[in-house]
């Protein structure tokens, strides 16, 4: 089980940080307290005035039909509303999600893994 010390900063991984993670292990799948089923995956966006923006692109597979992605910038990352007002809080919070699973793939790579990362593993 990965735990949190409250000492530690929130977000517990930089945009970067996740972006990478996500890039490299994703898209990430999980579910949160409330039942809704997520994904989230690192995209560069592809048009307008945005093109070429690195974001974390998250989708509920049970959410309102008319929310087709949030898309989290590198500013708005850990906030509970993305950058353009988009409900975002279900994502960071509760037993399983979006950084639960990134820093379970985070302990697996050598160079987000470092001396001094912010989350340990719970001996079994």
């Amino acid at each position: 089980m990965i735990y949190v010390s409250h000492e530690q900063p929130f977000p517990p991984l930089s945009f970067e940080e996740a972006y990478e993670i996500l890039k490299k292990n994703g898209p990430a799948h999980f579910t949160t307290d409330w039942g809704s089923e997520y994904h989230a995956e690192a995209y560069v966006m592809e048009r307008g005035d945005r093109n070429g923006i690195k974001v974390i692109r998250a989708r509920s597979e049970h959410g309102p039909s008319h929310i087709r992605y949030l898309y989290i910038h590198a500013d708005c990352w850990g906030h509970d509303r993305t950058c353009s007002g988009s409900p975002a809080a279900a994502i960071y919070r509760g037993r399983s999600n979006m950084f639960t699973w990134l820093v379970d793939r985070r302990n697996d790579s050598p160079v987000l893994s470092a001396p001094g990362a912010l989350f340990a593993k719970e001996e079994s």
